[in-house]
């Protein structure tokens, strides 16, 4: 019997996407969103949409380490050098990647963003609080 999914080599087709959404941009890629290190996306500008204006920085990446998924991305908002900065567990579906501009974007309002309540930076989510409202 010959079941597909029993070589491990073979790659398994999803019909559902899973992670971020990629912008389709001409011309080449600044970050290879196939293959990118939590180092290369931590510091990175998040955008709104609508409006492109900074929303904030791309601070943590949260991982799961018992399933290897990435739980949330923490979104700085607000503050100066990491001082007074409000953190929000995004999950990485809810953002849109540009690997030409190598920036982020979501689909927020930054004034919703700027009044919404950011998690506790001593008590961490389990999982995404989205939208935060």
């Amino acid at each position: 019997m010959n079941n597909e999914n029993t070589n491990p080599l073979k790659p398994v087709k999803h019909s559902v996407a899973i992670g971020v959404n990629i912008r389709q941009t001409s011309g080449k890629y600044g970050i290879d969103p196939t293959r990118v290190t939590a180092t290369a996306l931590i510091g990175r500008t998040v955008k709104s949409i609508p409006g492109d204006k900074q929303l904030g920085v791309i601070q943590e990446i949260v991982f799961d380490l018992t399933t290897g998924a990435v739980r949330y991305v923490v979104l700085a908002v607000g503050g100066f050098a990491g001082i007074g900065d409000k953190f929000f567990a995004v999950p990485l579906e809810a953002l849109t990647f540009d690997p030409g501009q190598k920036e982020f974007y979501l689909k927020i309002d930054k004034q919703i963003l700027t009044k919404s309540p950011g998690f506790d930076k001593t008590d961490w989510p389990l999982s995404p609080h989205w939208p935060p409202v």
